[in-house]
Order: C-alpha cells, then sequence, then structure tokens
C-alpha cells in the first residue's frame, strides 16, 4: 500500500476491512496509537492557540501595553480537570491550557500540601514552575510569586486533591 497516493476515505476503508484480522492484543495497540495520535493532535493545536497569544503579547508589548497590568485587573479563570488519555492532566489558567504529567501534578499538589501558608505556598510553586514549567508561567502572564492565580491555584489543588508521595 502506497500512502502518498491514497485519500483519507481510502484509508478510512482499508483501516476498517482490516480491523477484524486483528487479534485483541493487535486491536489493543491499535486502539492506544489512535488515542495517542488523537491526544498529541490536540497539544498541537493548543500549542498553536498559545503561539497566536504570545505573538499578540510580543505586539501588544511593543505598542507600550504590558499584559501584566491587564493580567492583574482581570479576574482569574482557573480549571483543572483530569484528561481521560493516560496520567495526563490540563491545568486552564487565565484561558490558557497547560499539560502537567502525573509527576508534575502530584508535586504541584505536594507544594500546595506542604507549604504552610498561601505566601509560602505561592512562592514555592512560583520557584517549582519558573524553574520546571517556565512555559506555564510566560503563556499564563504570570510573573510574580503573588499572582492571583498562583494563589487560586494553590487552593484548587490543596482543596480538590490528595497529597501522594
Amino acid at each position: 500500500m502506497r500512502s502518498e497516493n491514497i485519500n483519507r476515505k481510502d484509508i478510512i476503508k482499508e483501516l476498517l476491512k482490516s480491523i477484524p484480522e486483528l487479534d485483541d492484543k493487535g486491536l489493543a495497540f491499535v486502539y492506544k496509537q489512535v488515542k495517542l495520535i488523537i491526544h498529541n493532535m490536540q497539544i498541537d493545536k493548543f500549542n498553536i492557540q498559545i503561539e497566536k497569544q504570545n505573538k499578540k503579547i510580543v505586539e501588544n508589548r511593543k505598542k507600550g501595553k504590558t499584559e501584566s497590568k491587564k493580567q492583574s485587573n482581570k479576574k482569574v479563570n482557573l480549571i483543572v480537570e483530569v484528561e481521560n488519555i493516560g496520567n495526563n492532566f490540563v491545568i486552564k489558567i487565565n484561558n490558557q491550557r497547560k499539560h502537567f504529567s502525573l509527576g508534575e501534578f502530584r508535586k504541584l499538589v505536594n507544594i500546595s500540601h506542604i507549604s504552610k501558608n498561601q505566601t509560602e505556598g505561592t512562592e514555592m510553586l512560583f520557584r517549582w514552575l519558573r524553574k520546571e514549567r517556565s512555559d506555564v508561567l510566560n503563556d499564563a502572564g504570570i510573573t510574580t510569586n503573588k499572582s492571583k492565580a498562583l494563589i487560586e491555584l494553590r487552593k484548587v489543588l490543596k482543596n480538590n486533591f490528595k497529597n501522594k508521595k
């Protein structure tokens, strides 16, 4: 089968014809691959959106408008949702969706639980994100550990997720 000459309809037809020939192990493998490809396509789509927003931020800064002032006046839009694909978590801050692995997410929950108070918690979250996931801070417009978004993130993580080590 020469893939460069096959159109979408032919590929779908060929896949549907081939599925009954697969054993359970092969079918499970194909299913996981399809889920992974769809997940990667979603991430690519989000990354394109983020790139567009980053260009707008740069343009606004060139015009003298600072995004950080806009962000401080905005209500924080924070949603934590669990993806069904594998052990991935999505944290949505200020309309920016960021994907976290299970290990990364557990670290954020751990920081939220072990911190003694809000100030220490947001400082620890800011330090960890700056070191491990600076893209989250940049994309969400978080420039300080006193950000309303970090305060809300700590509260959501601490109140809704158990600390597992």
